[in-house]
């Protein structure tokens, strides 16, 4: 894989456990011990219920594009060297939609409902960033 050029991703205290796990090769998902609902993006509240009392969850990482466009042209910097790439909402099997890249599959054969599973792009001595690919 050629060197990263694109922005890494801020880490905040909130964000901490989740980048943690994504250096292990982990993506944590939430679930609310108040509601029993599941969320990402990552936080320190359930935004279904507004409770504090949520836990993180190791997801599956398996799931399916929900939808997706194919990014052609860009003139940003560490991006527009990688067109043609798709960029997808992809559903979990837990239920919760996560916006990411498709990789390691030619564009045109992305298409809503292609299973996929979750893998890491090793950024650089630090970070892993979570994509997905064909299951």
């Amino acid at each position: 894989m050629p060197a990263w050029k694109k922005p890494l991703p801020v880490e905040s205290g909130e964000t901490k456990p989740f980048w943690d796990a994504c250096r292990e090769g982990r993506f944590l998902i939430q679930r609310c011990r108040t509601c029993g609902k599941y969320q990402y993006h990552y936080r320190g509240f359930c935004s279904h219920c507004w409770t504090g009392k949520i836990e993180d969850v190791e997801a599956s990482g398996r799931g399916r594009v929900w939808s997706y466009t194919v990014v052609h042209r860009t003139r940003m910097p560490g991006f527009q060297e990688e067109v043609p790439y798709v960029v997808a909402l992809v559903e979990l099997d837990e239920g919760v939609k996560v916006l990411s890249n498709i990789i390691n599959c030619a564009p045109e054969r992305v298409n809503i409902g292609l299973s996929v599973q979750l893998t890491f792009v090793r950024a650089d001595a630090t970070w892993n960033i979570p994509m997905f690919e064909p299951a």
